[in-house]
């Protein structure tokens, strides 16, 4: 099955890194539902707390596309707007194994 993961890099703010995670995890609970969502993993750095990597894995663009038009995403987005300084993401697929 070929799959597209989604890899969110973000960076927050000093003050709102439990926010941030508790918003995000809670946003990830509600994700086991979603149809075409197989994965969604929240990493924090070690060194840097303020620094986040979200990884994504989706059955197809399709799944993707509908997952960020919903009233879940949207509302995880406006949720954490203000909290963030810097997010870079990027789409990835597979290539092993």
């Amino acid at each position: 099955m070929k799959t597209i993961t989604v890899l969110i890099h973000v960076q927050v703010k000093n003050d709102s890194i439990d926010a941030f995670r508790e918003i995000t995890i809670a946003n990830g609970k509600e994700r086991a539902d979603w149809d075409g969502n197989l994965r969604y993993d929240v990493f924090q750095d070690e060194a840097d707390p303020t620094k986040f990597t979200i990884i994504e894995v989706f059955s197809s663009q399709a799944t993707i596309d509908a997952y960020y038009d919903s009233d879940k995403h949207q509302a995880w987005a406006e949720a954490v707007k203000p909290m963030i300084e810097e997010i870079r993401g990027s789409d990835q697929q597979q290539i092993f194994p």
